[in-house]
Parts: structure tokens; C-alpha cells; sequence
């Protein structure tokens, strides 16, 4: 995804393209969180467990929110 960027700066042309594939890996990611599940543990439990040290929970999630706030979306 990001091969088509030279710098922090997503093109016109890229622009529909790179916000769909953001979706696409958010929808993908919350949906295996809704499927995933241990004994006891829902996904959303297991990384609260996983991750209960850490400042964020979701860090799949929040790599992609940081993604998307650096980036200069340029119409």
C-alpha cells in the first residue's frame, strides 16, 4: 500500500485507492476480533489481556489511525 507513496503525501490519483484499502484492513482486522476466541475469551477480551500493559489495546487498529493521521491526502 504505501510502495505507491514517494513521501507522506498520497496523490490525487491514489487517494480513493489508499482510503479503501485503510478500510479494507480495518473491516479485515474488526471482524478478526468479532471471529476470534480462546476458552473464557472473546476477541476483545484476549487483547485486553494481551495488551493490558500497553497504552493502547488495539495496536493493529491504532497503527492504521497513525497511518492515516500522517498522511497529506492532496486533491
Amino acid at each position: 500500500m504505501l510502495d505507491e507513496l514517494d513521501s507522506t503525501i498520497v496523490p490525487a490519483w491514489y487517494r480513493q485507492q489508499f482510503h479503501d484499502n485503510l478500510l479494507a484492513i480495518i473491516e479485515t482486522r474488526q471482524a478478526q476480533l468479532e471471529e476470534r476466541s480462546i476458552p473464557q475469551l472473546d476477541g476483545h477480551d484476549l487483547c485486553e489481556s494481551l495488551y493490558h500493559d500497553e497504552p493502547q489495546t488495539y495496536p493493529v487498529l491504532m497503527a492504521i489511525a497513525r497511518l492515516r493521521d500522517c498522511v497529506t491526502i492532496r486533491g
